[in-house]
C-alpha cells in the first residue's frame, strides 16, 4: 500500500487568486464580444433593470410597452422576471379584458416562453425584432447573466429607484452622516454606472 500524500494546503487569502463577485464567471468583454458578433434586429431595445426588487419595473415596463404601441409602433415584450412573470401576466389580462370588452387596445407582442440563458435571448430579440419598432425588456429584481446580456443588447436603459435611502445602495454607497458617494453600489458596479 502507498503512502498517502499530504493533503494539499489550502491557498491563504494572501495568496488564493481574487475572484471578482460581479463577472459570476462571464466576462464582460466575452458578453460584448458574444452580442457583436449575432444579427442585430433593427428594433430599438429599451430595458427596465434594477437588482432591488419592488422598485416599479414591471409596472414601468407595461406603461412603456402601452403608451408606445398607443402612438402606434411596432412593440415587442420580453418579460426576464421567470419566477413573478408580473408584466407577461399583466399583458395578458389587458389582452383578455379587450377582448372581453370588444375593445380595441394597442396590445404588445409579447414573448410569453422562458428565456434560460444569453444565447436563447438574443435569438428571441433576432427573432421578434424583424417585426418591431421597439423591444421591451423586463428585467427580474436581481443579478444574473441572462439580465447583463440584456442590459448588453440594449439601446437605453430604464433604472427605477424608489425614495427611501436602502433603495438607493444598489445604485451608490454612502457615508451615512455627510452622505458622499463613497463608490458603486453592486447595479451601478455590473452595468458600469460611476456615480
Amino acid at each position: 500500500m502507498e503512502p498517502r500524500p499530504p493533503p494539499a494546503k489550502r491557498p491563504s487569502a494572501q495568496t488564493a487568486p481574487r475572484r471578482d463577485p460581479l463577472l459570476d464567471g462571464e466576462r464582460p468583454d466575452g458578453v460584448i464580444a458574444d452580442i457583436m458578433g449575432r444579427p442585430q434586429p433593427d428594433a430599438r431595445m429599451i430595458i427596465v433593470a434594477n437588482e432591488k426588487g419592488g422598485v416599479g419595473k414591471s409596472t414601468i415596463a407595461f406603461h412603456l410597452c402601452t403608451a408606445l404601441a398607443d402612438a402606434g409602433l411596432k412593440v415587442a415584450a420580453i418579460d426576464l422576471d421567470r419566477r413573478q412573470q408580473t408584466l407577461s401576466r399583466v399583458l395578458q389580462n389587458r389582452d383578455s379584458a379587450a377582448r372581453r370588452l370588444d375593445t380595441a387596445l394597442p396590445i404588445p407582442r409579447q414573448i410569453n416562453r422562458q428565456v434560460p440563458s444569453g444565447s436563447v435571448l438574443c435569438q428571441e430579440v433576432g427573432r421578434i425584432g424583424w417585426d418591431a419598432n421597439v423591444i421591451v425588456i423586463n428585467a427580474a429584481g436581481y443579478d444574473s447573466p441572462i439580465a447583463r446580456r440584456a442590459i448588453a443588447l440594449a439601446d437605453a436603459r430604464v433604472t427605477p429607484v424608489n425614495n427611501p435611502f436602502i433603495d438607493l445602495d444598489v445604485l451608490e454607497h454612502s457615508h451615512p452622516v455627510p452622505l458622499d458617494i463613497t463608490g458603486p453600489g453592486c447595479f451601478s458596479a455590473t452595468v458600469g454606472i460611476q456615480p
